[in-house]
């Protein structure tokens, strides 16, 4: 009797269930045969390969950087403080309610759309703080007195 007979006299349906015992064909695929690359890792390929990618890291770091060079307009400017040449920004002490306008002059043209950042020395923040004190009315130049 076969073993792959169920009761009731059906036979198997499907991949690799056939009633007829015929031996896959000897194809290296499916005898897996197939010959396989094993690399001899020893300490000089390693030290080798991070050479090779360490050069081609930079070399695409490089054109990367020249590329992007191209493309940023960079100007910093100093509106306050020693060294600023114009006394109409400092700042003393704090809610002066001082107006301050700062002109910036780019050289060329500049495609849309500008970012501009600033930079703050010796200030030290904490977010927890900063985000209790937020008063978005402040950032917008509406001046109201708390009371």
């Amino acid at each position: 009797e076969d073993r792959h007979q169920r009761s009731g006299g059906e036979t198997p349906s499907g991949p690799g269930l056939t009633s007829s015992r015929r031996p896959p064909p000897e194809e290296s695929w499916r005898q897996q045969a197939i010959p396989s690359f094993r690399p001899l890792i020893t300490r000089d390929v390693v030290m080798l390969s991070f050479f090779v990618f360490g050069v081609i890291s930079l070399a695409v770091g490089w054109i990367l950087k020249s590329v992007a060079d191209e493309q940023v307009f960079q100007k910093k400017v100093q509106y306050g403080g020693s060294g600023s040449g114009s006394t109409e920004c400092n700042i003393d002490s704090a809610n002066e309610g001082r107006v301050c306008n700062v002109t910036i002059k780019a050289n060329h043209r500049m495609n849309s759309p500008v970012y501009v950042y600033y930079e703050l020395e010796n200030f030290y923040q904490n977010h927890q703080r900063y985000l209790g004190s937020l008063d978005s009315d402040q950032l917008l130049g509406e001046n109201k007195k708390k009371g």
